[in-house]
């Protein structure tokens, strides 16, 4: 008898848990009904169908204003845009002008000028436009002074030169090492 009387109370302790949980649940749905009720409708519906016309009509115009404003501060920027095209257009007919020059100093000195087939693939051969011949002039000897890390293809390529005439210039050999502080002759003096 008593492993009965046992039995009976250990089903009346799960009974009583099953009951305290189920309780607990209950009183969460009811708790989330209370904060979140369906009857309410959404912010946004209630704050624009409550507001008058012409507070509306001036939502609209000052969105209209904002809109205006961009578009005008664009085509600022746009004409900026093109005034820089046109700078930098004429900066690269000067360079072209430059560089045009510089293959006439060399062509005189005896350096030969790099032709198309000559060129390195990653070299864009540009014709430059042909000027008319002025009076030759004194040039003056052009050096340059080696940074820290700099090769002697990044000093041809800042002065316009192929890196061949520049070892022509200054007599170095296709492997030559640069050191930092070393003058090299750019371009000769007549």
């Amino acid at each position: 008898m008593k492993k009965i009387g046992i039995k009976r109370h250990i089903k009346k302790e799960n009974k009583m848990q099953l009951v305290v949980i189920g309780a607990g649940i209950v009183a969460l749905i009811i708790f989330f009904f209370v904060l979140f009720p369906k009857d309410k409708p959404p912010e946004e519906t209630v704050g624009s169908e409550s507001l008058p016309d012409s507070v509306q009509e001036g939502e609209r115009n000052a969105d209209i204003k904002k809109i205006s404003e961009r578009l005008s501060l664009l085509e600022e920027r746009t004409r900026e845009i093109e005034k820089m095209k046109q700078r930098i257009s004429e900066l690269e007919k000067d360079v072209l002008a430059n560089r045009s020059d510089s293959s006439m100093q060399n062509s005189r000195s005896g350096s030969p000028v790099p032709s198309p087939d000559t060129a390195p693939a990653s070299q864009e051969v540009v014709k430059p436009p042909e000027k008319k011949k002025t009076p030759e002039k004194s040039v003056k000897a052009k050096y340059h002074v080696i940074r820290q890390g700099e090769t002697l293809y990044q000093v041809s390529r800042s002065y316009g030169l192929p890196v061949e005439t520049v070892q022509k210039l200054n007599n170095l050999p296709p492997k030559a090492i640069l050191q930092p502080g070393q003058k090299i002759l750019i371009s000769g003096g007549e």
